[in-house]
């Protein structure tokens, strides 16, 4: 569970957040809202090339309850946070989606590991995070433009435009 909850908290791709160590790890109090949290280092060799090694703060109170269970059965810094990989980790995600009957939209596919980091992009979109924002926590250059097929498909958005459609003809 919290192996999908920190691919989709911080976003990064699946085979970062399994080459989590518990060094990689720093709890804190957020000065701003007083809410417990966490710190994610990404380091750059567990990153795929193209990102940039960064920190992350997690956005939900899930994620630093799954953590603080599975932090205090670790003696090590060094200790890997999970004892299984990218097959494995396919499996559990394979499972969840079983129970949950979950698809992707708008097309109906299999949901994959690769679409709790997309969806979590969306989710911020929606919350108001600037493009900006998200490509930092994506990891991308400030000038990457892989943001901008999300930002299309919320455009696109047909239901949300015959909305505006029907708010403006009455």
């Amino acid at each position: 569970k919290l192996f999908l909850w920190l691919c989709w908290d911080i976003g990064e791709n699946a085979t970062s957040i399994l080459n989590l160590e518990k060094r990689d790890l720093l709890k804190r109090k957020n000065e701003s809202t007083n809410e417990i949290e966490y710190i994610v280092n990404l380091r750059k060799e567990i990153l795929k090339r193209s990102r940039t090694s960064r920190s992350e703060i997690t956005n939900y109170r899930e994620t630093v309850e799954l953590l603080d269970l599975l932090l205090e059965n670790l003696k090590n810094d060094n200790d890997n946070l999970f004892d299984f990989g990218q097959r494995q980790a396919e499996k559990i995600l394979a499972r969840a989606v079983n129970i949950t009957e979950a698809k992707c939209l708008p097309a109906g596919q299999k949901v994959t590991l690769k679409d709790l980091r997309s969806s979590m992009a969306c989710d911020l979109l929606n919350k108001g995070w600037s493009k900006d924002e998200i490509n930092a926590r994506l990891g991308h250059k400030p000038s990457s433009t892989e943001i901008d097929k999300y930002v299309t498909y919320f455009a696109m958005d047909k239901k949300k435009a015959k909305e505006k459609f029907h708010d403006n003809h009455l």
